[in-house]
C-alpha cells in the first residue's frame, strides 16, 4: 500500500507540476487513512489544473508470486493479499472529492493460479476471482501480428518476405512476446551484437532465415523455449496443465480439461491446508468454478481451436506451432 501511495505521489508530481501533493500518510495505513489521502490527492490535482480530479489507475502485477509461497508461508501471504484487497476496495469505493466522482481503478495481473479462488477474510470469504471481473490478454490475430512485426522491423530498416513473415506469425501463435523473440532470433543470425543494439541496418529476411530462427528457438535452453516452459505453460500452473495436455493430443474434450483442472485446484487447496476452511461441497463448487473460468480464459486468448458448437465447444485443440512443438 505504501508503494502504491508513493507511486501515485510521484505520478502526480510528474503530470501536475503545480499540484501540492499531500504528505504521505504516517502511522497505520488503514482504509480510512488511504481514502482520505486519495481524496486530498484528487483535490490537489484538480485544483492545480482547474479541472475535476483526474481518474487514478493502479496496477498490481505478478499476483501469482504471492500465491506461490510454500505451505508454511501461504497463510500469511493470503492474509496480506486479503488486507491489501480489502483496503483498496474500501478506499476506492468513495469518490476522490466531494464535488466530482473521479474514478479510481485497480487491476490485478496474474497468471492463472488455483489459489485465485482461495477465500479472503476481508472479502467475506469470497475470492479475488469471484469478487472482481476478469479479462484475458489475447494473442494477436494474423493481421495485427504481421503489422507488429513490420513495424518493429521498419524501425531498423528491416523487411520480411511474405513467406517469412507468415511462418513467424504462425509459429508464434500470435503471442506478442514469442513473436518478438523470433524476430530477434532472426536478426541474431546476421549480427547478434548489432541486432541487440537495434543497429543492424537494411536487411531483407527470407524464409530461410525465418526457418533457421524457428529451429534455433525450439531447441532446449533457448530463451523462447525457457520462457514457454516456465511462464506460458509452467507445469504447476493451470494454463500449463491444459496446454501440455492439448500438445500431446489431437484434441481434448472440454470435460477432460475440466476434470484435470478441478483435480489440480482441489490438490492445491488440500496441500496448502485451505480445504480445512471450506466444506467439501464448497471446495467442490470452487474447483468447478475455477476450472470453467480457466478453460474459458485460455480459449479466449485465441491460442486454442474450438471444435463443435462455437458457443459451447465440446473439445479444443492446440494448432501446430512452437507451443505445440515445445510442450509435446
Amino acid at each position: 500500500l505504501r508503494t502504491l501511495v508513493t507511486r501515485l505521489a510521484d505520478s502526480t508530481a510528474a503530470r501536475f507540476p503545480a499540484a501540492v501533493v499531500p504528505p504521505l500518510p504516517v502511522g497505520a495505513l488503514d482504509a480510512p487513512a488511504l481514502a482520505a489521502w486519495l481524496r486530498s490527492l484528487g483535490v490537489a490535482c484538480g485544483t492545480s489544473a482547474g479541472t475535476p480530479p483526474p481518474p487514478m489507475f493502479l496496477v498490481l502485477d505478478e499476483v501469482e508470486q504471492l500465491l506461490s509461497q510454500p505451505p508454511e508461508k501461504l497463510g500469511r501471504a493470503l492474509d496480506v493479499l486479503a488486507t491489501l484487497v480489502g483496503r483498496l476496495r474500501s478506499a476506492v469505493a468513495e469518490p476522490s472529492s466531494p464535488h466530482a466522482g473521479s474514478a479510481v481503478g485497480v487491476v490485478f495481473c496474474a497468471a492463472l493460479h488455483p489459489l485465485l479462488w482461495a477465500p479472503l477474510a476481508t472479502l467475506g470469504g469470497q475470492s479475488l476471482m469471484g469478487t472482481f471481473p476478469s479479462i484475458c490478454v489475447p494473442a494477436l490475430d494474423g493481421d495485427a501480428a504481421r503489422s507488429m512485426m513490420q513495424g518493429l522491423g521498419g524501425q531498423q530498416g528491416i523487411r520480411f518476405d511474405d513467406e517469412a513473415l507468415a511462418a513467424l506469425v504462425r509459429e508464434s501463435h500470435g503471442v506478442p512476446l514469442l513473436l518478438r523473440r523470433l524476430g530477434t532470433s532472426v536478426l541474431e543470425l546476421y549480427d547478434s551484437d548489432r541486432a541487440r543494439q537495434g543497429a543492424l541496418g537494411a536487411v531483407r529476411i527470407g524464409i530461410e532465415g525465418a526457418t533457421e530462427a524457428i529451429r534455433r528457438e525450439a531447441r532446449g535452453g533457448s530463451p523462447l523455449r525457457v520462457w514457454v516452459e516456465s511462464e506460458i505453460a509452467a507445469p504447476d500452473g493451470s494454463a500449463g496443465l491444459m496446454l501440455r495436455a492439448l500438445a500431446r493430443a489431437d484434441r481434448v474434450p472440454v470435460a477432460t480439461l475440466q476434470k484435470l483442472v478441478e483435480a489440480q485446484v482441489i490438490e492445491r487447496f488440500t496441500s496448502s491446508g485451505l480445504d480445512s476452511h471450506l466444506s467439501p461441497t464448497e471446495l467442490k463448487r470452487r474447483a468447478q468454478e475455477a476450472a470453467s473460468v480457466m478453460i474459458r480464459l485460455v480459449a479466449e486468448s485465441r491460442l486454442l481451436e474450438a471444435h463443435g458448437d462455437l458457443t459451447m465447444p465440446e473439445a479444443y485443440s492446440l494448432p501446430p506451432g512452437l507451443l505445440r512443438a515445445i510442450l509435446s
